[in-house]
């Protein structure tokens, strides 16, 4: 992706995925500078996101870390494998990467969401562009930084910044061929129904709460 370059309000022209694959990183393993810059993620969320306690936004990396770890046994646990079903006939199953990946962050959680899927998409050999909120997009700038410092080449990670009319151009990309998206359960159905209109693997998550029980012993 070359952020100097567009076809489209708020886009950028994509690099075809098979000619440039994803490249791998060069010295430093991601995983490292994450627990480094946790104080300063910290700043940034404290600052940009809904969450006003430090304590919470400490939480939250945490919880950030937690995928990334996961996704570091992916070349592991997906391998596949090859089973004889018969005399003669061999039956194997492989993961194929998709290509380019767009990840729609939400302004309250404007760092552990793109967790769920940035370290899956990149570890599965696919390109990602991120789409943060335009209320709160100096975490997401932040962590690109990092991925500079750990080595990832230009194209690899992207980070497009906008409102709707971004969103709508980068579903309607042809090289786009995934988008994961959080936020309210009225745009999340409207960016679903948008991406199976032209076929494209969608993940929309919607109207999430976090319940709360309260028995009558509870002092209030």
């Amino acid at each position: 992706l070359d952020p100097c370059k567009g076809d489209a309000p708020e886009t950028m022209t994509y690099h075809d995925h098979r000619q440039q694959f994803h490249p791998r990183p060069n010295r430093t393993p991601l995983i490292q500078p994450i627990p480094r810059h946790t104080q300063s993620r910290n700043k940034h969320q404290h600052w940009q996101g809904s969450t006003l306690h430090l304590l919470r936004c400490q939480r939250r990396c945490a919880k950030s870390n937690e995928p990334v770890e996961y996704a570091c046994s992916l070349p592991q646990l997906m391998q596949g494998k090859i089973d004889g079903v018969s005399s003669e006939v061999t039956c194997r199953d492989r993961r194929d990467p998709l290509g380019v990946v767009v990840s729609i962050v939400p302004f309250n959680f404007p760092f552990m969401v793109i967790h769920w899927t940035l370290p899956i998409a990149l570890v599965t050999g696919n390109t990602i562009v991120l789409k943060p909120s335009e209320k709160v997009p100096l975490t997401m700038y932040k962590m690109i930084e990092l991925f500079e410092q750990a080595g990832f080449r230009k194209g690899v990670v992207n980070m497009v910044n906008g409102t709707k009319e971004a969103v709508t151009s980068l579903i309607d990309h042809p090289l786009v061929n995934a988008v994961t998206f959080v936020g309210s359960s009225p745009v999340a159905k409207i960016v679903s129904d948008r991406c199976h209109s032209l076929n494209k693997r969608c993940t929309a998550l919607g109207g999430a709460n976090n319940h709360l029980i309260a028995l009558p012993d509870c002092d209030v």
